[in-house]
């Protein structure tokens, strides 16, 4: 019969593992480093974002934040409303990484070219363009958005992230930690982080957000082949440990099989 002394290798194997395991699945965000955090308790301006308005003076959109969550009703044709936060670090910064969880009840426009925008750059750069029904963005030298379908009705966590040290700049997009796109990034664009309305003034949009952050390292998300390769290694260890344990305990001249 097996005692507790008997099985602590294993379950030091075990605890390893486990550890592993956690580690990769947090290690986007331990030491993340996430420079600005905007959390909806206040509006952007309070938060020190810009107010960046392109159209009629005077006539953005309806923004309010109420129980930690900023809510952005753009009904006019005539402007559009987009919170800029412009970081000297990023003057010098080769990747830079923005992360939002934001919902969209309606965008529009008349050619439907444009909607809700997530974004930023470090000279290149890259956005997300949000509808109800999808997300799109644009690959560096492309005239036609690369979409991917999901309802954005609900919350969702979308991160995007630039990388200027590669021979060419690469763009990454994350939905809820899975990603969705990834190719060459647009440039050259001016350095700053934005997030709101369209960017073409006529459209039209409804939209909520929980927070948006950025970082001017590179954050990328675990992907699940280095989960299935963590957990792989780490189930050849145990059982590597239960076969020399085996080894030790077999009763003398008995082979074991």
């Amino acid at each position: 019969m097996s005692t507790l002394n008997d099985r602590r290798p294993v379950l030091a194997v075990a605890a390893l593992a486990a550890a592993g395991l956690f580690l990769l699945l947090c290690c986007s965000e331990i030491g993340a480093g996430w420079d600005v955090t905007y959390d909806a308790d206040s509006m952007p301006q309070d938060a020190g974002w810009s107010l960046y308005a392109v159209g009629v003076p005077g006539s953005s959109a309806e923004c309010a934040a109420r129980d930690g969550v900023l809510s952005l009703l753009d009904s006019r044709t005539d402007s559009t409303t987009l919170f800029l936060k412009e970081d000297p670090a990023l003057a010098t910064s080769e990747t830079l990484t923005v992360e939002a969880r934001v919902r969209v009840v309606s965008a529009a426009n008349f050619a439907d070219l444009d909607a809700v925008s997530l974004g930023g750059s470090i000279g290149y750069g890259g956005s997300v363009r949000l509808w109800p029904d999808r997300i799109a963005t644009l690959y560096r030298g492309d005239n036609v958005f690369r979409v991917h379908s999901v309802d954005m009705t609900v919350f969702h966590v979308i991160r995007l992230a630039i990388d200027k040290r590669p021979f060419v700049p690469t763009l990454r997009v994350w939905l809820d930690g899975t990603q969705v796109f990834a190719g060459p990034a647009p440039g050259v664009l001016p350095r700053g982080i934005f997030f709101g309305t369209s960017l073409i003034a006529d459209a039209t949009s409804e939209s909520y957000w929980d927070y948006v952050r950025y970082s001017n390292e590179y954050l990328p998300v675990p992907e699940p082949s280095g989960l299935l390769a963590l957990a792989g290694g780490m189930s050849g260890l145990l059982a590597l440990s239960r076969r020399r344990r085996a080894q030790v305990c077999a009763p003398p001249g008995r082979r074991l099989q």
